[in-house]
C-alpha cells in the first residue's frame, strides 16, 4: 500500500519526504477515498454544528464546533462539565468554573490583592461567582464575563475538510459563511476579525486548461487574515492571500492578491482606497451610545436620545416589545 505521501521526493539526509518550499499552490486529488471521507465528516459535524448551535448550552456548542475543527481533541474527551449539558451542581457547585479553567485555550485571571478589590457595581456576563469577605463593594464598575472558547459563527457555515482551518475565539462570523478549505493548505484567521454575512473564503482552484482526458488539476493555497481585520458582506477572498491587521475589507469586494494593514480595500478586484487614521476613523467622544434596548428603541424622534427620556413613552416602548422577562431584565439593569 503506497504512501499518502509517496509523489513527494525523499530527503537523502533525513529519509523523509520533501515538500515544496512555495506552499502557495499546492495539488491534491479530491476524489482520493481519503479525502472523500474526511469531507463527508465535516459534512455530518457541520450539519449538527448549524442546527443546535443557537439553542444549546455553552458546554454543547465548544463540544460541536470542536468537532468539526478539532476531532481529535473530541476523542480524547473534554473536561467532564463540558460533555454534559448540564453539570450537577449537587455533587460539585464549582464544577462548572473548575471545567472551564482545565480547558485549554481559556484564559483565567486572578487578582493577588483581594483586599484591594473595591467597586460600587459589578456586572456579570454569563458568569456565577460567590463574594467573600475580602471583596468589599466600592467606588468604580468591575465587568466580568465568562472567557470565549470558541468563535461566534452564526449558522449555517459551509467547509470542506475544516482539519486546516484555525479561528481564534475572539473572532465573530455572520450568517452563511462558505469556506472552501483543503487539506493541503491552512486557513488563519486572527483575533478579533469581524466577517459579515455571505462572505467566502476560496482556497483551492483549478488549473485554466485540462488534460487529455478532460480533467482539471485542483490545487489550493493558504488565506492568512490578520488580528482586527473587518471583512465586509458578500466579500470573497481568493487563494494566496494575506489581509494585513487592522484592514477592512468593503462589502462585496474580491481580493485576489495581499492587503496592506490598516488599509481600505474596496471593488473587485480589491484595491486599496486610503489607509485608516486612528484618530479620525475611531469613536468619538460625543457619540451616542444607547445602554439598553428601550434606549435604542426611543431613538429617532420617539425619545431624548441625551438619556433624560420620556416617561409615558419609554412605558409604552416597554408594554410593546419587550417580555415580562425582558421588563425585569430591563429593571434591574435601571435600579
Amino acid at each position: 500500500m503506497c504512501s499518502p505521501n509517496s509523489m513527494a521526493p525523499l530527503d537523502p539526509n533525513t529519509g523523509r519526504h520533501q515538500y515544496p518550499a512555495d506552499r502557495n499552490r499546492i495539488n491534491f486529488r479530491p476524489s482520493r477515498p481519503d479525502f472523500v471521507a474526511a469531507r463527508r465528516r465535516c459534512n455530518d459535524a457541520l450539519s449538527k454544528y448549524n442546527a443546535f448551535t443557537e439553542r444549546c448550552s455553552d458546554e454543547e456548542r465548544v463540544r460541536l464546533w470542536l468537532n468539526v475543527v478539532d476531532p481529535a481533541r473530541v476523542r480524547q474527551g473534554l473536561p467532564r462539565c463540558l460533555r454534559s449539558q448540564m453539570p450537577d451542581p449537587a455533587v460539585d457547585p464549582r464544577a462548572h468554573d473548575k471545567a472551564l479553567m482545565e480547558y485549554r485555550g481559556c484564559c483565567v485571571t486572578e487578582l493577588n490583592d483581594a483586599a484591594g478589590f473595591h467597586t460600587k457595581k459589578l456586572v456579570l456576563g454569563e458568569l456565577g461567582m460567590s463574594n467573600s469577605d475580602n471583596c468589599v463593594m466600592g467606588e468604580g464598575t468591575a465587568k466580568l464575563a465568562k472567557q470565549r472558547i470558541i468563535p461566534d459563527i452564526k449558522p449555517e457555515i459551509l467547509m470542506e475538510y475544516g482539519l486546516r482551518v484555525r479561528i481564534h475565539p475572539t473572532v465573530g462570523i455572520n450568517y452563511h459563511c462558505t469556506i472552501i478549505d483543503s487539506p493541503v493548505a491552512d486557513i488563519d484567521i486572527g483575533p478579533h476579525v469581524l466577517i459579515g454575512p455571505h462572505v467566502k473564503l476560496f482556497s483551492v482552484g483549478h488549473s485554466l486548461a485540462s488534460d487529455e482526458a478532460g480533467d482539471r488539476t485542483v490545487y489550493a493555497g493558504p488565506i492568512t487574515i490578520e488580528a482586527g481585520v473587518w471583512v465586509g458582506g458578500n466579500s470573497t477572498i481568493l487563494s494566496g492571500v494575506t489581509i494585513g491587521e487592522g484592514a477592512v475589507i468593503s462589502a462585496g469586494s474580491v481580493v485576489t492578491k495581499d492587503i496592506p494593514p490598516y488599509s481600505v480595500a474596496v471593488g473587485s478586484p480589491a484595491r486599496v482606497l486610503r489607509y485608516i487614521n486612528a484618530e479620525e476613523d475611531g469613536p468619538q467622544a460625543d457619540d451616542y451610545e444607547a445602554q439598553t434596548l428601550v434606549d435604542a428603541l426611543m431613538v429617532g424622534g420617539t425619545g431624548d436620545p441625551t438619556g433624560v427620556q420620556d416617561a409615558r413613552t419609554e412605558a409604552r416602548i416597554i408594554g410593546k416589545y419587550m417580555t415580562p422577562q425582558d421588563q425585569e431584565l430591563y429593571n434591574n439593569m435601571h435600579h
